[in-house]
């Protein structure tokens, strides 16, 4: 895979995180109406249902790019988010049913275990925020160390947004403060959205020009012979070296013996 097909998966990461943004302003909104409209309530089971869809979706195309980049990071962030979620849902349910106990129990008496049910639910509910919590941790090392592969303002809202999600798991944690379920649910909108900037790395992509593939012309070194395939030029011989005939007056060069026109002995 391609590093414009990380940029994809990340996009549509991006859009997914988006749409839970979207939905959970809805389903906020559905709750105030709900007050006035009974029935209306029901329709926060639709967007439960979708709610689901986007984030394992989403997990998908952090297990691909995970994949490619052989991430530690991305791995984890996945694993444990998932496992946050399963174990907040498990929590949720013996809460719901304990709480239901419990109130009863208070109005009209019963067995005590029962207030059991839902002291578990609680812990196991807070253990899964914790672990929900440790899985943003992982997705914010890997923009920590990988903030490169993305533009600077789309690196910073991602890593932002990461922490936005963290936070807001640790405000579940700390939900018997009273104010903190308001401030997880405020953190968690902007975390969303800050995350939702990272569909604009395939907009980047798509704009991005790759330069053409231009042949550079290649230079053959000019390999010499050993042997010389030219023959040495003769010196240039200067006027001094020339001599006359002393019979004939003719003139010879330095280096004769005789004479090439009379044939006399040259001194």
């Amino acid at each position: 895979m391609s590093y414009a097909n990380i940029n994809i998966e990340f996009s549509e990461f991006g859009r997914k995180m988006r749409m839970l943004g979207i939905i959970l302003v809805l389903d906020f909104l559905l709750s105030l109406i709900s007050v006035f409209v009974a029935y209306i309530g029901y329709i926060s089971w639709v967007f439960t249902i979708l709610e689901l869809y986007f984030i394992f979706s989403a997990l998908k195309n952090i297990r691909i790019v995970g994949d490619v980049m052989n991430n530690r990071n991305l791995h984890e962030y996945r694993s444990k988010w998932i496992n946050g979620f399963v174990v907040r849902i498990i929590g949720g349910v013996l809460t719901t049913i304990g709480g239901v106990n419990l109130i009863n129990i208070l109005l009209y008496g019963g067995p005590t275990y029962l207030i059991g049910i839902f002291i578990v639910g609680i812990i196991i509910t807070l253990i899964g925020a914790y672990i929900e919590m440790q899985a943003w941790k992982e997705l914010i090392i890997f923009f920590q160390q990988n903030g490169g592969m993305f533009p600077q303002m789309i690196s910073y809202n991602a890593n932002r947004g990461s922490n936005n999600m963290k936070n807001a798991a640790l405000c579940d944690i700390l939900f018997f403060l009273i104010i903190t379920p308001l401030i997880a649910y405020i953190l968690r909108v902007l975390g969303y959205f800050k995350l939702a900037k990272l569909e604009e790395t395939r907009d980047i992509q798509m704009q991005a020009k790759v330069p053409e593939y231009q042949p550079q012309p290649v230079y053959q070194p000019i390999q010499q012979s050993p042997y010389r395939t030219t023959s040495p030029q003769p010196a240039a011989l200067s006027e001094e070296s020339f001599k006359y005939c002393p019979h004939c007056g003719v003139k010879v060069e330095g280096h004769e013996k005789f004479c090439g026109t009379c044939g006399s002995k040259l001194e």
